[in-house]
């Protein structure tokens, strides 16, 4: 983590005077990391990727460089069920939308 009286570059993200308290962000001091990934994440790229959680989207997977991406639910129909949970799949980078945030997915064929 960080030490006590390390030097970061922050962002003042709030302040509320009543408490005399001032929110930061780390985070939003970096550059925004979606077009290196838009420019890496090329589509047609396989995969694997590993099953997190399932949601009313679709199922969402882990993919190797720690990013997340989005299989929608019109895909599910091919994935095995064990598979969505928790196991490993081979899938094919169909797009990234850098406004969205978003990484679409699909199980790749054989």
């Amino acid at each position: 983590m960080f030490k006590i009286g390390a030097r970061l570059p922050v962002v003042v993200i709030g302040r509320d005077q009543q408490r005399r308290v001032l929110r930061f962000s780390q985070r939003m001091s970096q550059p925004d990391p979606w077009p290196q990934i838009a420019a890496e994440l090329i589509p047609g790229t396989r995969m694997a990727a590993q099953g997190l959680r399932a949601t009313t989207h679709g199922q969402y997977y882990r993919l190797p460089n720690g990013l997340v991406g989005l299989l929608p639910h019109d895909s599910l129909n091919f994935v095995d069920p064990f598979s969505m949970r928790n196991g490993a799949v081979d899938v094919v980078i169909v797009g990234v939308n850098p406004s969205e945030r978003l990484i679409d997915i699909e199980i790749a064929s054989a």
